[in-house]
C-alpha cells in the first residue's frame, strides 16, 4: 500500500482540497487491480469526504452476505466511550442504512456541535451498516458485481451551531454538489396553493358519493366545495394495475372516466390534475416500446435508461408514490430539480383509525427541508367525523382537526383537506389561506426543537413529545411559532431565539396547544444580549 498527500482544485464547491490518497494493488485469481482510496479535506466547508474508486475492472463476488453488511468497507470508523465524561449521542432519520447519522454532545442538549455522517454518491448503490463496534460503508450486500471505474463517497461535516441549523448547513451543501437550487420548490403550484386529495385517508378513497361514479364525484367536490381548490389529487384508484397492484397502463379506466380523462379536465374547468403513480407492474403495457428492468421475484418493473418515456408520458403534475419499492437504480430526489416536495409522514388514514400519530412530522421535515423539498403532511380532515367513509377500519375519526390544518400550513408543504362534500369546516380551513387559495406559511418548516431531539436520543428513541419552532420575517419584523401539541415535560429555557434587530426591541410568538389556542406572547430583548429564552410548560409559556 502506497499513501501520498497532494492537493487539488475541485469544480463542485470552486474550492481546494487536501487529500491523503490510499493505493491498493488487490491480486485475485492472478490478475492485478489498482484500488484507490482518498481522504479530502475541505477548505472552505467544515467537512471531510472519504472516496473510493474501484479500479478498470469489473470485480464479482457471489458470496451470500446478509442484507445489512456491505461488501466493500471504506471508511470505516470504532464506536467507543472516551471516558465516562464522554456523553456522545445519535439518532438517524431512517436506521443507519440510507441515513445520515447526526452525531451530537449530549450535554449541550442539541445545542454547539454536531457530527452528520450521510452518503456522498451513489446513493442507492451503498450503504451504512454497524457491526459489533464498528460503523462501516460500502456497496451493498445485494450487488454481486462492481462496473469498471465504479466510485462512490461519505461525507462527514460538522457546525457549532445546534441539530437543526446544523442540518440547515449540511443540506446546503449537499444541494450545492448537485447543484439544485429552490426554484421550482418557490414556484410550485401545489405548494403555494389549496388544493384537494383523495389519497389513502381522503373521504373519497376508493369511495364515491351514492350512486354516483368517480367522474360525477369529482365534478361535485369542484363545483360543490366552496374553497379556492387550484388543483386536484386523483389517487391509485383511476388507472389500470397488473401483476402484485403495479401499474399496467397509466391512462383512465373507462368505470372511472367514462369520457376519459380529457373530457373530465374539460368539465372540470381546466383544474390542474396531481395523478398519482405507483411502481409499475411487471406486466406494464410500455415494456413493448421503453426499456425496462424487471423484477421476477417482486413482480416489478422499472423504466431506464431513456427520458422519452417520461416526456411521453406526463401531461399533468406528476405524483411518485411507493418509492420504497422501487428498486436500486431509481434516482435520488434532491438529484432531480423538478422534484419539489416530499411526504415526510405514514398514510393519514393510519391517524384515523388511531394506528399512528401520522401529524408528528417534527424530524422527517428536517432532513426534507435540508436536502431541498417541503415536507408534505399528507391530505386532512377538517371535521371529525364524517358518515359514509367507509373504506376505513374502525370507523375513522380526527380528534383534532385544528391541529391537522395547523402542521400542514407549517410544514410549508401542500395543503390539501380531503373531506367528504358535505363535512368541509370552512371556519378552521379558511384560518390557513388568503381569499385566492394562497397558503400562509413560514419561511421554513416547522421542525422539533434541539431539546426534545436530544431527549428521546437519550431515552432509545422513545418519543418524549412533540415541540416545534418555525418562523417568518416580513420585512425587519420576524415573527416565531411554537408548536407544542404533546408535551410530557416542561421545556424551560430550551427554545433559544436570537434576534436580529435592536436591542430592546419586542419578539412576537404565537403558541399553538391543544386544545387551546393560539396564544399571542410579545418578549422583550434585553439589553445585555441579543437572545429571548422561552419559558414552555404544560400549562404556560412565557419568556425568562
Amino acid at each position: 500500500m502506497d499513501s501520498n498527500l497532494v492537493k487539488k482544485q475541485h469544480h463542485i464547491f470552486q474550492c481546494s482540497w487536501n487529500e491523503t490518497q490510499l493505493n491498493y494493488d488487490l491480486i485475485h485469481s492472478g490478475i492485478h487491480r489498482k484500488i484507490v482510496a482518498s481522504i479530502r479535506q475541505w477548505d472552505q466547508i467544515s467537512a471531510i469526504t472519504f472516496h473510493l474508486n474501484t479500479g478498470d475492472q469489473i470485480l464479482t463476488n457471489t458470496i451470500p452476505l446478509d442484507k445489512n453488511q456491505v461488501r466493500t468497507i471504506f471508511p470505516s470508523f470504532y464506536i467507543e466511550q472516551i471516558d465516562i465524561n464522554d456523553q456522545r449521542a445519535y439518532f438517524t432519520f431512517e436506521g443507519f442504512e440510507g441515513g445520515p447519522i447526526i452525531l451530537f454532545n449530549q450535554t449541550q442538549r442539541g445545542e454547539g456541535d454536531m457530527l452528520v455522517i450521510s452518503l456522498f454518491s451513489k446513493f442507492m448503490a451503498t450503504s451504512l451498516t454497524q457491526t459489533n463496534n464498528t460503523l462501516e460503508y460500502g456497496v451493498m450486500s445485494s450487488m454481486f458485481s462492481i462496473t469498471p471505474n465504479y466510485n462512490h463517497s461519505l461525507i462527514v461535516f460538522y457546525s457549532s451551531n445546534g441539530i437543526n441549523e446544523g442540518m440547515k448547513l449540511w443540506g446546503r451543501t449537499m444541494q450545492k454538489a448537485y447543484n439544485r437550487t429552490n426554484q421550482y420548490r418557490i414556484n410550485d403550484l401545489t405548494i403555494n396553493k389549496l388544493g384537494y386529495y383523495t389519497d389513502n385517508g381522503a373521504y373519497y378513497y376508493y369511495n364515491t358519493e351514492n350512486n354516483t361514479n368517480y367522474e360525477q364525484t369529482m365534478l361535485d367536490v369542484i363545483h360543490n366545495i366552496s374553497l379556492p381548490l387550484h388543483y386536484l389529487q386523483i389517487d391509485s384508484w383511476w388507472y389500470y394495475k397488473g401483476i402484485d397492484g403495479g401499474v399496467s397502463e397509466w391512462i383512465a379506466r373507462p368505470d372511472i372516466f367514462p369520457h376519459g380523462l380529457p373530457e373530465f379536465h374539460r368539465k372540470s374547468e381546466n383544474i390542474p390534475f396531481v395523478a398519482h403513480n405507483r411502481y409499475w407492474s411487471y406486466d406494464t403495457v410500455y415494456k413493448q416500446n421503453y426499456s425496462f428492468v424487471f423484477d421476477e421475484k417482486t413482480g416489478k418493473a422499472l423504466p431506464v435508461g431513456n427520458d422519452s418515456f417520461w416526456i411521453d408520458l406526463f401531461t399533468q403534475v406528476y405524483e411518485q408514490d411507493w418509492l420504497v419499492t422501487q428498486t436500486e437504480d431509481f434516482q435520488p430526489l434532491h438529484r432531480i430539480p423538478h422534484v419539489t416536495q416530499t411526504r415526510v409522514s405514514t398514510d393519514y388514514a393510519f391517524h384515523l383509525e388511531g394506528k399512528a400519530q401520522q401529524w408528528t412530522i417534527g424530524i422527517s421535515s428536517m432532513f426534507a427541508d435540508a436536502i431541498g423539498l417541503a415536507p408534505f403532511k399528507d391530505v386532512f380532515w377538517s371535521t371529525g367525523s364524517q358518515t359514509g367513509a367507509t373504506n376505513y377500519t374502525p370507523t375513522p375519526h380526527e380528534v383534532q382537526a385544528r391541529r391537522e390544518i395547523a402542521i400542514a400550513t407549517l410544514s410549508t408543504g401542500p395543503v390539501t383537506p380531503g373531506d367528504g362534500i358535505h363535512y368541509v369546516n370552512y371556519d378552521k380551513t379558511m384560518q390557513c389561506y388568503r381569499s385566492v387559495g394562497l397558503i400562509l406559511k413560514p419561511d421554513q418548516p416547522i421542525t422539533m426543537i434541539n431539546a426534545l431531539l436530544s431527549d428521546c436520543a437519550l431515552n432509545d428513541g422513545v418519543s418524549q413529545g412533540e415541540v416545534y419552532s418555525t418562523k417568518t420575517t416580513i420585512d425587519d419584523d420576524t415573527f416565531h411559532v411554537i408548536f407544542a401539541p404533546n408535551m410530557k415535560k416542561d421545556y424551560n429555557n430550551q427554545i433559544i431565539i436570537t434576534a436580529q434587530g435592536l436591542f430592546d426591541e419586542p419578539i412576537d410568538l404565537t403558541l399553538l396547544q391543544d386544545p387551546g389556542g393560539p396564544d399571542n406572547i410579545r418578549c422583550w430583548i434585553p439589553s445585555t444580549n441579543n437572545t429571548v429564552r422561552v419559558v414552555l410548560t404544560t400549562d404556560r409559556a412565557g419568556c425568562a
